[in-house]
Formats: C-alpha cells, structure tokens, sequence
C-alpha cells in the first residue's frame, strides 16, 4: 500500500486516518490506485442499437432512392409541346391550318354572350394571369391533351392564343 502525507505538515498518514495526527487537517478520501474494473454493454442493449441504426440507415436510403426515381419521373414524365410546327399549308392571309373555320373578334364576342360558345385560352399559366378573355378557361398548349376531357362538348369552343 502506498504511504499518504498530509497536504500541511508533510506527516505521514497511515491508512484509514481521517485526520493528519501531526496538524489535525482532515484526510482527504483514498484514490484507488487500481483502475476500475472496465464497465461491460450489455449485449442485448448492443444488438437493439444495432438494429435500431441499421433501420434508420435503411430508411433514409429508401427515402433517397424514392426521391431520386420521383425527380426522374417528373423530369421525363412528359416531353415537351412542340410549338411551331405548322403545316406548310397556310391560307391567302398567312395563317396555318386552312381547315380550321376562323371568326371575326365581333362575331365570337356575340357568341360568347349568347351563351353558345365559350372561350379556351391555350397560353401558358403566366401569360393567362397577366392578361384574359373575361369567362375563358385557361388550359395551356401543354396540358391540352390531358385536359381535353375539361372542355364541354354542348357548347362552340373558340380557342386563342394571342
């Protein structure tokens, strides 16, 4: 056993003294001079972190695999409206697609307020929010072959663009 001396008087202290028998100064506690016995995990308790942190790694790599497909899929889900791609066919004033019956602004106005036409305006979402036919329904260019489906079929449909 190592000796002890007190911190005031230099005295020696033997081992269970609490007071210095020289000066009287109270002994501080021994400090163990054998190392602690090292703590041991459980192993139960090792495993359940284990298993707990794999879990979490699998999720979050899940999450990432899903948010990466969904990116994909949103960036290729549709490919772009080909816009000007008219036919080389136009009518003696220029414009494309001679078949389509074209009507006056008076004309189409007057069919609007009677009710037996309405207007579907094929620009995009921004320029129908700057500017727009009082009544017309906005589907854009883009999503017209989805959305057909949205435009009644009881009634004249006058598409612009401009």
């Amino acid at each position: 056993m190592p000796s002890k001396f007190c911190t005031q008087c230099g005295a020696k202290i033997e081992t269970g003294q609490r007071f210095c028998p020289e000066c009287g100064t109270a002994v501080e506690t021994p400090v163990e001079t054998t190392p602690p016995a090292q703590t041991r995990t459980n192993p139960a308790a090792a495993s359940r972190r284990n298993r707990t942190l794999m879990a979490l790694l699998l999720g979050i790599g899940a999450l990432a695999v899903v948010l990466v497909v969904v990116v994909i899929y949103w960036a290729t889900a549709r490919p772009p409206a080909i816009v000007g791609n008219f036919p080389p066919v136009h009518t003696a004033d220029g414009y494309p697609f001679p078949d389509v019956p074209r009507i006056s602004v008076q004309e189409a106005k007057a069919r609007l307020d009677a009710g037996s036409a309405i207007f579907v305006d094929v620009r995009s979402r921004g320029q129908f929010n700057l500017s727009r036919i009082p009544g017309a329904v906005s589907i854009p260019i883009d999503e017209f072959e989805a959305r057909y489906g949205e435009v009644p079929r009881n009634v004249e449909v006058i598409t612009y663009c401009t």
